[in-house]
């Protein structure tokens, strides 16, 4: 017999016969397959389980997999944390919290816990850079139809205009070596954003980023800043502030 506060198991032990009625639902379970069959975690504890790597919907459609019960924690509150996403490298997992080093480990932008039934289902990170992608249709330059999620979270789109005037769209990372090579002689062919489905809109020959001060410390005044263009076409310009001074202004 198994007894469940939430996702915490709080009793374990035999079960009578004449006891099986007694436990039901979700906040009890029981077993018979095998000695020390109890030591399986609760029913409420689901969680998605993937790799990008062995099966794209970890990145591309994570609501549509299927949450699985997940093993009997240790040493760790569930009520604070019970699933995990997390991307290393160009890779997205999705996974139980089973100890408090599952927990330890998830720090920064690229892991995050979350608490309920399946709640690692979701886009992450949020917002994750998404691309148009096609090449050499007809409507490629204007269809925002077939995107994909980047694999890199600091990737960034493009567009590029093909010598023959077809256009390709696609996450940076995805160019083939001679793609890349025609966009580093012929920048102006090429578009670059790092915004969602920033790529969306039709190429333009004429596309160039802000262009924005850059400076740091007692050089930020406008007589010693200097100006700088945005690699971007999207890309902002920022000021950095602390207390009542002028710090920083840039990209």
């Amino acid at each position: 017999m198994l007894v469940f506060r939430v996702v915490l198991p709080t009793q374990r032990g035999c079960l009578k016969q004449t006891e099986i009625a007694t436990c039901t639902g979700e906040d009890c379970v029981h077993c018979n397959t095998a000695d020390l069959c109890n030591d399986a975690g609760s029913p409420k504890h689901l969680c998605a389980v993937c790799s990008s790597l062995a099966d794209p919907n970890c990145l591309a459609n994570p609501s549509s997999l299927t949450p699985v019960q997940c093993p009997s924690p240790s040493n760790v509150d569930l009520t604070a944390a019970q699933c995990y996403s997390r991307v290393i490298g160009t890779v997205t997992e999705r996974a139980c919290v089973t100890s408090q080093s599952d927990v330890d480990r998830c720090t920064g932008l690229d892991c995050a816990t979350c608490t309920g039934s399946g709640c690692n289902r979701l886009e992450f990170p949020t917002n994750r850079i998404q691309c148009v992608q096609c090449d050499n249709a007809d409507s490629c330059n204007t269809d925002a139809a077939s995107s994909a999620y980047c694999d890199d979270v600091e990737d960034v789109c493009v567009t590029m205009r093909r010598a023959n005037g077809n256009v390709m769209k696609s996450c940076k990372n995805k160019m083939v070596a001679a793609d890349l090579a025609y966009c580093l002689a012929n920048p102006s062919q090429c578009n670059y954003c790092g915004k969602k489905l920033c790529n969306s809109v039709a190429f333009s020959a004429g596309a160039t980023g802000k262009s924005c001060y850059q400076c740091e410390g007692s050089d930020c005044l406008k007589s010693s800043a200097k100006l700088v263009s945005c690699q971007l076409t999207d890309d902002d310009c920022y000021s950095m502030f602390s207390g009542c001074k002028y710090m920083e202004e840039g990209l």
